[in-house]
């Protein structure tokens, strides 16, 4: 997955990843998504990521220490605003940066992903993990799936 992203996103291009969240809370999910930051500061360094995270409030002092990622969290807005201040800073980071790709960290931010990808032309992978991706009804979900340039399943049943 990390050489797709180098090979589609070049030096001095930048990469927007949208995430559920990364710190707060310690899950396989959570563990995967640390993994691709890893891994893309490994093969990437001079590459500028934009996170986006939607539940965290903040990243951890000794964690990703690197000029390249910049952070926007929305987990200190109140829930009942997350989601809205979430879609509203993906929208504008997408607008501002002009990423070469989104990555979103789950399929409930596609619907977004896609209205950039009509808008701008932004390509667009999305990570499913299981259950979030079967017997899907939300007509936007199925059809940002449909449009996605990459799906990435890190569940052996959704293969």
């Amino acid at each position: 997955m990390i050489d797709n992203i180098t090979k589609q996103v070049k030096y001095k291009e930048s990469l927007d990843l949208w995430f559920p969240n990364l710190f707060e809370y310690k899950g396989g999910i959570q563990v995967y998504l640390q993994d691709i930051l890893q891994a893309i500061q490994e093969k990437s360094p001079k590459l500028s990521v934009h996170i986006l995270d939607k539940l965290d409030r903040h990243r951890p002092i000794d964690k990703w220490q690197t000029e390249n990622f910049s952070f926007s969290f929305s987990g200190n807005i109140p829930k009942s605003w997350q989601t809205l201040h979430f879609a509203i800073h993906s929208i504008r980071s997408a607008l501002i940066n002009k990423p070469k790709l989104i990555v979103c960290g789950h399929l409930n931010f596609a619907p977004v992903a896609l209205w950039l990808n009509r808008l701008l032309g932004i390509p667009y992978w999305i990570l499913v993990y299981g259950v979030d991706a079967w017997n899907i009804k939300d007509l936007w979900k199925i059809e940002a799936l449909k449009k996605a340039e990459k799906i990435i399943s890190i569940f052996f049943l959704n293969k």
